[in-house]
Parts: structure tokens; C-alpha cells; sequence
């Protein structure tokens, strides 16, 4: 009897064992659908969605202070191209345009200030970590403001383009061999004009110091042998 109850422990671990070993073999892995070495060379287009806030001054009119400030939402379209170096270094050359509204006021003289629309083309210089890029980038700004307010007792507008440069960091994350998402921030600086407004009256103001904070997202075009891989 007790040979018995030992062969049939020993038949059924026997059987265990092998279905382990069948199941094992067997195995469905999950498949992982990441980009594999991905390749940040080729041709993007996007459009980003963000905050915009200025913080100048201007000549003012009949007031002591002449601070002009503000933040608002803003939106635009930009595209570019890039190239990779060797495994991480990458390069490129990218231009965006945005369009605003009114961003900053000065109750105290009844002036506003207007950002309608923005544009940069700037280099950008980065470092991949396979399918995350952190970069910097700088370059060239333009922005077109409109004036207007009360001034000497008359309401009077005017609106003129500044050029200036700005310089700013960010970081794109490749979720396809597509797609991207982007996160960026951009300072500027633009020089002063004279907005001569209705009543007569010069007005210089300038885009001293401009914020933009923005997400993006981007369809990303062609490249090297960017493709997603199967990993099992």
C-alpha cells in the first residue's frame, strides 16, 4: 500500500512539472509597441496652445506710472526640421506663429495694449534619449502690437511690428513614430516703436520682456528608419 501512495505522489508531481514547463513555452508575452531607436531626422508640423504674458513699459502721457502688464491665452501653428547626429545630438531649424489678443492694461491712464499676432524662427540644439529630446533654442522674434487708450482727452489706437530675439528650452517626447508631445518655454525681448495715435500724441512702447508658456503637439514626417518595434 505504501508503495502505492508513493508512485502515484510521484506520477503527479511528474505531471505538474511537465505542464509548468509546457505552459512556459507557451507563453503569450505582451508586446511592447514603443519606437525602437527612434530618429528624430525629417520634417514636423504642429500647433501649440499656451500662455502668453508681457511685463513693459511705455511713455506715458499724463501718468506717473507707466508699467503695462498682463497675461492671456494664446495659439498658434509651427513646423520645422531636424537632424540627428550619430546616436543623440540633434539639430534643427524651426519656425512658429501665434495669434493673441489684449494682454496687458494700465487703469491709471485708460491705455491697453494689444499682442495680436507673434512670430519666431529659431535654431534649435538638442540631446535624444531615444524617443525623449531636450533641447534649447533661440533665435529670431517679431510681434505686432496695437496701442490704444485715452490720451490728452481723445481715445486714439495705433499698431506697429517689433522684431527683437528670443531664447527659451523645452521637451518632445515621441508617443509614435508620428506623433509628439512638446513642452516649451520662450523668452523675448523686442525693441520700442512710436505709435502715433489719434489725438496726435507719440507713444513709445516696446515688448521688453515676454513670456510664452506651451504645449504642442506634433505629426512628425518620414526620417530615418523611424519605425516601431514589436519586443517580445
Amino acid at each position: 500500500m505504501l508503495k502505492l501512495c508513493t508512485s502515484l505522489l510521484a506520477a503527479a508531481s511528474l505531471v505538474v512539472s511537465v505542464n509548468a514547463a509546457y505552459s512556459a513555452d507557451f507563453a503569450v508575452p505582451t508586446p511592447d509597441l514603443r519606437p525602437a531607436n527612434y530618429d528624430w531626422s525629417g520634417f514636423h508640423l504642429g500647433g501649440w496652445l499656451g500662455a502668453m504674458c508681457l511685463d513693459t513699459a511705455y511713455i506715458p502721457e499724463a501718468s506717473d506710472d507707466p508699467e503695462l502688464a498682463g497675461c492671456r491665452l494664446a495659439g498658434g501653428a509651427l513646423g520645422g526640421y531636424s537632424y540627428q547626429f550619430g546616436s543623440n545630438f540633434v539639430v534643427g531649424l524651426e519656425g512658429d506663429f501665434g495669434w493673441g489678443g489684449n494682454i496687458a492694461e494700465n487703469s491709471l491712464d485708460e491705455v491697453s495694449f494689444s499682442l495680436d499676432n507673434a512670430a519666431t524662427l529659431r535654431a534649435r540644439l538638442g540631446w535624444a534619449f531615444d524617443d525623449t529630446l531636450i533641447y534649447a533654442t533661440g533665435g529670431a522674434a517679431w510681434a505686432e502690437g496695437t496701442l490704444s487708450g485715452v490720451f490728452g482727452g481723445m481715445d486714439g489706437e495705433d499698431t506697429r511690428w517689433h522684431r527683437g530675439w528670443t531664447a527659451g528650452v523645452g521637451m518632445e517626447h515621441a508617443m509614435s513614430d508620428s506623433f509628439r508631445f512638446r513642452l516649451e518655454y520662450l523668452y523675448a525681448t523686442l525693441d520700442d516703436k512710436e505709435y502715433e495715435v489719434t489725438c496726435g500724441c507719440t507713444i513709445d512702447a516696446g515688448l521688453d520682456n515676454l513670456h510664452i508658456a506651451r504645449a504642442a503637439v506634433i505629426w512628425a514626417f518620414g526620417g530615418r528608419g523611424n519605425s516601431a518595434s514589436v519586443a517580445y
